[in-house]
């Protein structure tokens, strides 16, 4: 019984918190597909889903200026609320290129898919990107061939 407590307890401050920071997701030129950024740890809210940028599990891609032997890649941990209740983690994968695939994807609906789809800024030779400096590209396509 006090765990169900200390549960409720945990989600509820848990929503409020991530409710102060959430920034609704924009509309793209296109009317097609809807697409923010947001800043690490911030969130972001789409329909009935809250979607936090949690943190950058690792950041390899190859800085500007250098010539690497692999590209490398960076792999991100985002939340996922819907309703105010959690549903998971997940951790998506962003290409060195900037190129939108389907492990970019985390959450599908009939009617849409959201994807991440960028990590800013791009590692540089001799500079060390700060927690604080790192945003994310979310980006919403809508499916209307249902």
């Amino acid at each position: 019984m006090s765990f169900k407590i200390f549960m409720v307890i945990v989600l509820f401050f848990g929503c409020c918190h991530a409710q102060k920071l959430i920034k609704p997701l924009g509309f793209n030129k296109d009317s097609i597909s809807i697409n923010t950024n947001i800043k690490l740890h911030d969130a972001v809210s789409f329909e009935n889903l809250i979607i936090t940028f949690e943190k950058v599990i690792v950041d390899s891609r190859c800085p500007k200026g250098v010539q690497c032997v692999r590209a490398g890649e960076a792999k991100v941990l985002i939340s996922i609320f819907e309703d105010g209740i959690f549903l998971e983690n997940k951790v998506i994968i962003i290409d060195p290129e900037g190129y939108i695939f389907k492990n970019n994807m985390f959450y599908k609906k009939k009617t849409y898919e959201l994807y991440l789809s960028a990590l800013h800024p791009h590692p540089k030779a001799d500079e060390k990107i700060t927690d604080e400096t790192y945003n994310a590209d979310f980006f919403v396509m809508r499916n209307y061939r249902q």
